[in-house]
């Protein structure tokens, strides 16, 4: 078997759970935490002044996460992936409090979110997939939309990971690709 060369979502310091992040000037005990990537799912979506979105962690903590950006969120606001039940990813967040009380993310800047088409549980268990994938991206062996083996594929033009063979790429790869 080759060596993994794929992160894990299940390792803590990559992908710490809320409480886990440090805190920004805000918090009343200033304390350090782990910095690395929050993956939190969509509840729900406000559009008042701001966007808010309502969301939980990987242990169903719930997660505010408001927009302070420029256009108070609205570039996010247009984006089709924006739905309840998709994952959001941000880079080295810190726990901000609220006015109201509430704890979460103030997110200024839109280079450190990323919205994946899917829910956590789906995610957490690709990466569980991802464990038995051969390394370095190499070629898989098994079409991901019928998982048959041992035929012709085709890496996937979108995420260029996942390998399809022709009659599942035409249907599916091409409108699905669960990576992109």
């Amino acid at each position: 078997k080759m060596p993994r060369n794929y992160v894990s979502l299940d390792d803590k310091d990559a992908f710490p759970n809320f409480a886990d992040l440090p805190c920004d000037y805000t918090c009343p005990l200033a304390r350090r935490g782990t910095n690395g990537c929050l993956l939190v799912e969509i509840i729900s979506i406000e559009r008042s002044t701001r966007l808010v979105l309502r969301t939980y962690d990987r242990v169903k903590f719930p997660v505010t996460v408001a927009l302070y950006t420029g256009d108070r969120g609205r570039t996010l606001t247009n984006c089709p992936e924006l739905k309840p039940g998709n994952t959001l990813l941000f880079l080295f967040p810190r726990q901000h409090f609220f006015v109201d009380g509430s704890v979460g993310i103030r997110q200024e800047e839109y280079r450190s979110i990323k919205i994946l088409s899917m829910s956590l549980t789906e995610l957490f268990q690709l990466s569980k997939e991802m464990a038995t994938w051969p390394a370095n991206f190499a070629m898989h062996n098994e079409c991901h939309g019928c998982e048959k083996k041992n035929i012709p594929l085709l890496k996937c033009a979108r995420c260029g990971v996942f390998a399809y063979c022709g009659k599942v790429r035409t249907r599916y790869a091409l409108r699905e690709c669960p990576l992109h």
